[in-house]
This record gives structure tokens, sequence and C-alpha cells, in this order.
């Protein structure tokens, strides 16, 4: 394991050259940020770059302006957005929005967030979350040594390799900061990848110590892994940390610890289907979907957010209907093109369905339930002790439901999606076959669905 990990350090490691780069781009911008006059009390580089845990070539710089607690938050906001502007002025940038808008930009090669936040003396007085930030930096540069900061480097390699990296709405991951916290807990990448392979849910993880085990769990009793944040008792970091993407990274660790290889940190694409295969495929596991587009200027965060629960819609409306979901995934290049998949037992159901009533012996509501259906019923029976009636189904197919729900979307959804749906099409095999031929971030996607494998094991 130690050579694999020394060669795998010294690919992720920036070399001298990328770091004297980043530090100049910076430096820039710090300048021209200082120059403006304005409000704000100190500017700041935190996040991986400031504590210089990043890897190599991800060119990702988060620069926060902090201003007076006094400020209002209309004023916060406006003057947050109009230093960011002011120091970007030549180049593009882009509006996001999180808790507060911020900025995104593209700067001489460089992924540049210019982030507004209050300067106040604990977390107590926080107003925002990214209060928390300058807590977070300090904490970590007290508690990492130089040689930790490589290990975080594994870590967040790991992670991304096997695709549980990113706190955001659509990986529902891990974090740099809880990435951060775990080599803070156990000390190096191999010491967490082995503690991790023995996690059972919950899992409690107090660096301060200020709560009891027990604590914890009658106070995030929804959270499978609960990571305190040291600079704020009340929060747990892997909040958003799902427990499917937990129980990958046990999954992970475990078969790392068996068999250490390189495609844990560099997995390999999945190998294509040929139109054949993926035909066979497709039949034997009876996948449809639906696919649009992206808008254009959305964050990317606001759009998953609406995505995931479009999907989440449409997986209740299946079931509800009858229909049996084996497994289902959604995805997005988040530049022209979103997709969901779903493998089902079948794409088509019978003409009738049975419906359950009341027990038999409660005859006043047996009657009720026969007299509301009763323009309707094919056949009834005793089922388990309860009246069952057989009535026509009212969709029998994926497409019919699939073609109500882009009508609700296009109609009744929030704006991010409803744009996304103006050319929306429902994926059927000849659609399906087109797409994965002409697009190849569908094809990925679309062979990680139907492979059934992760991604370290292609």
């Amino acid at each position: 394991m130690k050579k694999l990990l020394q060669t795998v350090l010294a690919r992720i490691t920036p070399a001298k050259e990328e770091l004297a780069s980043e530090k100049k781009i910076i430096a820039e911008l710090l300048a021209k940020i200082r120059k403006i006059e304005g409000k704000h009390v100190r500017v700041a580089v935190y996040g991986s770059v400031g504590r210089q845990t990043q890897l190599a070539n991800d060119k990702d710089i988060d620069l926060f302006v902090l201003f007076p607690k006094k400020l209002s938050r209309d004023e916060f906001e406006s003057e947050g957005l109009r230093i960011a502007k002011t120091a970007l002025k030549g180049h593009p940038w882009q509006e996001a929005y999180s808790e507060h808008p911020y900025i995104k930009s593209e700067y001489k090669g460089y992924e540049i967030e210019i982030i507004p936040a209050y300067a106040v003396k604990h977390t107590g007085e926080k107003k925002s979350a990214v209060d928390r930030t300058p807590f977070h930096h300090s904490y970590l540069e007290k508690k990492m040594n130089q040689k930790q900061k490589s290990e975080v480097r594994l870590l967040k390699r790991f992670l991304k390799g096997i695709g549980c990296y990113g706190a955001d709405v659509k990986n529902q991951a891990f974090s740099g900061y809880a990435t951060e916290l775990l080599i803070v807990k156990y000390g190096s990448f191999e010491k967490t990848i082995r503690n991790v392979s023995q996690w059972k849910p919950p899992i409690v993880i107090d660096l301060t110590k200020y709560w009891k085990t027990e604590e914890l769990k009658k106070k995030f009793p929804l959270d499978t892994l609960i990571l305190i944040d040291p600079t704020d008792k009340d929060r747990n970091v892997t909040a958003a940390v799902s427990s499917q993407q937990i129980e990958r990274f046990v999954r992970a660790t475990g078969a790392f610890l068996k068999k250490p290889r390189i495609e844990f940190f560099f997995p390999n694409e999945p190998r294509p289907f040929t139109a054949t295969e993926l035909q066979r495929e497709i039949r034997k596991q009876h996948v449809t979907g639906i696919a649009m587009g992206y808008p254009t200027g959305t964050h990317y965060d606001i759009f998953w957010g609406q995505w995931k629960r479009v999907h989440h819609r449409i997986e209740n409306e299946l079931t509800k209907n009858g229909f049996e979901i084996k497994k289902t995934a959604v995805y997005s290049n988040e530049t022209d093109s979103s997709t969901m998949l779903f493998s089902l037992k079948t794409l088509e159901l019978p003409s009738t369905e049975w419906r359950i009533g009341p027990p038999v012996t409660d005859t006043v509501h047996v009657q009720r339930f026969l007299l509301a259906h009763k323009k309707e019923i094919k056949r009834k029976k005793e089922q388990n002790h309860r009246i069952a009636i057989e009535i026509p189904r009212k969709i029998k197919k994926t497409e019919t439901l699939f073609k109500t729900q882009l009508n609700t979307i296009k109609t009744e959804e929030k704006d991010a999606v409803k744009t996304a749906a103006k050319n929306a099409k429902i994926l059927s095999e000849k659609t399906i076959l087109l797409k994965y031929a002409n697009n190849k971030d569908f094809r990925v996607f679309a062979t990680q669905f139907l492979r059934k494998k992760e991604p370290w094991e292609n």
C-alpha cells in the first residue's frame, strides 16, 4: 500500500510552478479588493487553497470578503456583490446563490468564488453559515501538521475516485472540511480507511468531546453519520451526506484494504456497450426515462435541488401506480443535458388491478367501498379477510405517466426545471440508443447505470 500511496501523492500534489501561479492570482485579487472603497474590514483566502490541501490542477480559489456584524443584510449583500464585480471587471462572472448571493468567475484559467461573510468573534454570533469559515480555517491550521495535509489530499482523491466527494445537492457526500476533520480524528489516510471500514451506524465523532454519544444520537436521530463541527457544537458537518454515500464509503474502504489499487483513486471509465449489447440490456432491464436540457445561467445547486425533487416525485408516482422500480439514477452535465433513468420490472402493466378494501366483517364500510367503485368493478373477492375488487387500471404504461409528469413540470415547477423541460423527451429504446451513440457524457452515465458496478470495479 505504501508504494501505491506514494505514487498517488506524487500525482495529486500541486507542482511548485502551479503553486506559484496560484499565489500570483491570489495576490492580484487580494490587492484589487483591498483597493476598493467599501465597508469590508478584510479579505482572506480560506478553503483548501488557504490551507494547502488542494489537489493538483483543481484551480478553484475561494476568497472571502468580511464585513462588520452591524451591517444590515441588504447592505451586506449589495456591498459583497459590488466589491466582487469591481474586482473582476473585464472577466466573465456569474451571480450565484447559496444562503446569500456571491460571485463566481473564470479568471485567467481559475474558477474564482468571491463570497461575502460577516466578521464575528465566535460562531455563536454568526449571521450566515459562511461566517463559520474563518473559524474552520483557524482550527485546522492548529490541528493539522504538514504531513497530514498530504494525508488529506489522499483522502480527498480517494473520495472523488469512489464518487463520495461533494457536499452539494448533486452528490450528497463529503465536503473538504469533513475530509480534513476525518484526518484530524484518525491521524492519517490509512488509519482513516481502516476505521471507516469498521463503521456501524450511527457513527458519532465529536473531536471536542462536548457531548456524550447518547446525547448526540438524540440530538441528530435521523443522521447516519454525526461529525460535530469543532467550532460550532450544534452543527453536524456531515448532515448532508446520504446514508447511501456512507454505505458506499464503507464498502470501498473494505474493498481497498483487501486489494489496494490505483483505480480507487483514478477509476477507469466503464467499457461502453456495443449497440447490440446496449439493446439487450435495455430490454432485459426494462429501461426508460426522461431527457431534457439545462437552464443556462442557473447555479447547479439550485437546478439539482429541483431536479432531484422532480425525480423523487416521479419515483413516487411510478410506485403508487403499481410499477416496481429495480433501480434509478439522475444525471446532468450542467451545460445542456439532464437525464433520469429507471430500470423497472415491466414497462407496461395489466389493464386491470386489484384494489383492497375494508375487512369483510365491517359491512357498513364494505358497502360504501363497493358503492364508490360501482361503475368500474369487474370482479370482487375476499382476500385475507378483506373485500377486494378488480377495476380498470388508470395508467398502464410508463409513457403515459411520464407525459402527465412532464405537463406538470412545464406548468407547475420552479423556473430552472421548467426551462430545462421545454424540449423534454421520453426515452424509448430507440432514443436511448441514439443518445448513447451521440453523447459521451450520457454514454458514461448510462453504462455505469446498466453495468451495476461501482466506479472502482470498472
